[in-house]
């Protein structure tokens, strides 16, 4: 039979003859398989051992050809580590030999072992560092207490004059009532003016103060705790004249409500204790420093006695001093009050009065 591909034409010259297959017969092959044969099993006869094979050596007779001779057989594996051991050749450990030792303490083998020598290292230097600043303060403080020692053993330092306590006396020389109506309200202590019938020791009282000096000719003056003197504490003292013949001491400071207790009855036909109060009431003082005191027959010279040691002693004044205790008049001046604190009495001078006050002086005295 005679066919022609595609793309040519039929009863072309061309055309190939294409031999045709032979048919294939489908035949069942009725051989029958080979039968597999059975394995008798008996439970008197072992079964059969199988035949070795050439390439299977025992390990009596040594280590097979392709076996490997572990040098470390019938050890425990090493133990972990943070760090590989160095290989080395079959040449240098034999194959029997144990490998070496890791001679590092096991809490530096162990993890985190590098962590806890860092952080000793850290304390150590610490202590150390806390130890040096220790003594070095130890070594100043005492330094500091040896020359605190040797100064409180030399004792203070000694008190420039004028600084220091004294006792400054001086007579009653001149007293005034022109701020009151009733002279009876006020009156002056010692209540005895120096005059040329009376003694300086019935006229004369003594102030007790005290001087310190805060820097170079800076002062202050402070009276003591009495109740019937003037009190004041810590008043600036302006130096005047300074390293002259009228080098002097002076100081204003209020008083407040002086009180003043009269003689009798103030009111007539009253016989109640009263206190007369003075609210406006001013003490001034000058202390002279060179300028020799003069009383009674009594005189000092500028070249004695410099003044006290600093002590509570009250060393008396050698030099000219002047107090003066004033009180300006007003409205409700004085303030006379009885026991039971009731007002008693208006004795006021509002217009044209003047002041009253009491003048100490030990100097310029009538003798």
């Amino acid at each position: 039979m005679m066919s022609s591909f595609p793309g040519m034409r039929p009863g072309s010259s061309s055309a190939y003859d294409v031999p045709q297959m032979p048919p294939i017969a489908e035949v069942e092959d009725t051989t029958p398989a080979p039968a597999v044969p059975s394995i008798a099993e008996s439970d008197d006869t072992a079964p059969p051992v199988p035949l070795k094979s050439p390439a299977r050596r025992s390990m009596l007779n040594g280590p097979g050809m392709n076996a490997y001779n572990h040098p470390y057989r019938g050890e425990a594996p090493p133990a972990y580590s943070s760090f590989s051991i160095p290989s080395s050749s079959s040449s240098d450990i034999p194959p029997d030999q144990p490998p070496p030792k890791d001679r590092r303490p096991t809490w530096l083998v162990r993890r985190g072992g590098w962590c806890k020598v860092g952080l000793l290292a850290l304390v150590t230097v610490m202590c150390l560092v806390g130890i040096i600043v220790g003594v070095v303060l130890g070594v100043r403080n005492s330094k500091n207490n040896s020359n605190n020692n040797s100064n409180t053993s030399q004792g203070p330092l000694p008190v420039r004059f004028p600084a220091g306590s004294y006792a400054f006396t001086a007579a009653l020389s001149n007293t005034s009532t022109a701020c009151t109506s009733n002279p009876a309200t006020f009156r002056c202590y010692p209540y005895t003016t120096y005059n040329s019938t009376s003694s300086f020791a019935d006229a004369s009282t003594t102030f007790f103060w005290t001087i310190v000096e805060t820097a170079q000719d800076v002062y202050t003056i402070s009276s003591t705790a009495n109740p019937f003197a003037p009190q004041f504490t810590n008043v600036s003292l302006a130096l005047l004249d300074g390293g002259l013949s009228s080098e002097r001491l002076s100081f204003t400071t209020p008083l407040g409500d002086a009180a003043v207790v009269p003689t009798g009855p103030i009111v007539e036909g009253s016989n109640e204790v009263t206190t007369c109060y003075y609210n406006d009431t001013v003490l001034s003082t000058m202390i002279w420093t060179r300028r020799g005191a003069q009383f009674g027959g009594y005189a000092t010279t500028t070249g004695g006695n410099r003044g006290g040691d600093g002590s509570k002693n009250f060393d008396a004044w050698p030099y000219a001093v002047q107090v003066a205790r004033t009180a300006a008049p007003g409205s409700g001046v004085p303030d006379c009050r009885n026991a039971d604190g009731e007002r008693v009495g208006d004795f006021a001078v509002v217009d044209g009065g003047g002041e009253c006050g009491c003048w100490y002086a030990n100097f310029g005295l009538e003798s």
